[in-house]
């Protein structure tokens, strides 16, 4: 029973084989044409030049010798999706000159467009036999070539072997929600909060891949940048700012953040520094010390220094040392002394020494102290001459060492 559907070599393929099977020019394969036999089926003979009806035509993608068979060729060709809106009922394979090589009778087929619903490529590949002296080869049109789905199976990178490289672009790691219209490639970290088809995959990396989305967990150390520049490193499966906080660079506790220039803008040391003008201070009771000349002041924070109280704010918080020194001339065997006080508590006090002849006498208190925002610290003094006795020589400051 004859092959109702079938290839052949045509008068013109074998002439031209033989010949170069016997040394002459290879035979170059440049050509696949399709036809729609005029509307009605072919019976395609070696004596065939042409198609009958010639509908499309595209460069071959690939000429090879069957790996199965020496005396073969295989001949592939791709048409793709926007090509089509006719029936397929003749191949034809043409070389350099122009010449049909073979005729191949396929199942009839109607070809259907991209807007008819044709979605993906099709691929042909065609047995030739040749003889095993022919020399075939193939001429690539560069501008129309198309890659074979082995050369891209072989190429392409998937996702998970780009989670191990260093960095990983993605568009958020914050939206809750697929994206209605994303682009092809365009990768997401799943949050917490994540909803509908994202819902199950939580903590980890969503892929758009054209059709659906590609999840992937990640491993620890699995870097990923984001379009305004922040990156981030995963670290105990979440991932995690590798710029420190503010609160991380005053702690001084973390060895895996690197410092911005804003936060290291607001490292800087914090002080004031303050001497009086003069003060009377009563007799027997602790005084704070609000006489003062203008007071040096470089806050980094939110602190205040008014009326001889400092005020911790936001951004100070740390390890303070704080000092108060005091002298007075004349006290003779009354004395005086100074204290800081913390939140109204004592901090440290410093009863004070006179000279030999009496006539001198000074004291100086200071500690090195732990402040949190709200803290307030007063510098007070208290003398015992049994009178309101005017100082005229006392200084009191206050430094930020770094974290507490």
């Amino acid at each position: 029973m004859a092959q109702a559907y079938f290839s052949l070599v045509t008068n013109t393929g074998k002439i031209k084989l033989a010949q170069s099977a016997a040394g002459g020019d290879p035979v170059v394969i440049t050509h696949f044409a399709i036809g729609d036999g005029n509307g009605a089926e072919t019976n395609p003979t070696a004596a065939s030049t042409a198609l009958v009806r010639e509908v499309w035509r595209t460069a071959v993608e690939s000429v090879v010798t069957d790996p199965d068979n020496p005396s073969a060729i295989l001949v592939t060709a791709i048409i793709p999706t926007n090509a089509g809106g006719w029936w397929m009922r003749e191949f034809g394979i043409f070389d350099q000159a122009g010449s049909m090589i073979a005729v191949a009778k396929p199942v009839s087929q109607y070809k259907p467009t991209a807007l008819e619903g044709q979605l993906e490529d099709i691929r042909y590949e065609f047995q030739i036999i040749i003889g095993e002296n022919a020399n075939v080869t193939l001429l690539v049109d560069p501008s129309i070539v198309f890659a074979t789905r082995a050369w891209v199976e072989t190429r392409k990178v998937p996702m998970s072997q780009l989670t191990r490289l260093p960095w990983l672009p993605v568009a958020s790691m914050t939206l809750s929600s697929a994206p209605g219209n994303p682009l092809l490639g365009d990768t997401y970290v799943v949050p917490s909060n994540a909803t509908g088809i994202w819902a199950a995959n939580v903590g980890k990396l969503a892929e758009w891949t054209g059709s659906g989305w590609n999840y992937i967990s990640p491993p620890d150390g699995h870097g990923i940048g984001l379009p305004d520049g922040r990156i981030f490193v995963r670290i105990a499966g979440v991932y995690t700012s590798l710029a420190a906080t503010q609160s991380e660079v005053n702690s001084g506790q973390v060895n895996n953040r690197f410092v911005t220039p804003e936060t290291l803008a607001k490292e800087r040391p914090s002080y004031m520094s303050a001497r009086s003008g003069s003060q009377s201070i009563p007799a027997d009771v602790w005084t704070t010390l609000s006489s003062y000349s203008a007071a040096p002041t470089n806050f980094r924070g939110a602190s205040t220094f008014s009326g001889g109280v400092l005020t911790i704010g936001a951004g100070d918080e740390g390890l303070w040392i704080v000092t108060l020194s005091a002298a007075e001339l004349g006290l003779g065997t009354f004395g005086q002394a100074t204290r800081i006080t913390l939140n109204n508590l004592p901090l440290c006090s410093d009863g004070g020494q006179t000279n030999n002849d009496l006539s001198y006498g000074r004291s100086a208190s200071s500690a090195v102290v732990p402040l949190v925002v709200g803290d307030v610290v007063r510098f007070q003094l208290i003398q015992t001459t049994g009178s309101p006795r005017t100082f005229d020589e006392y200084t009191l400051s206050a430094a930020r060492l770094g974290a507490a």
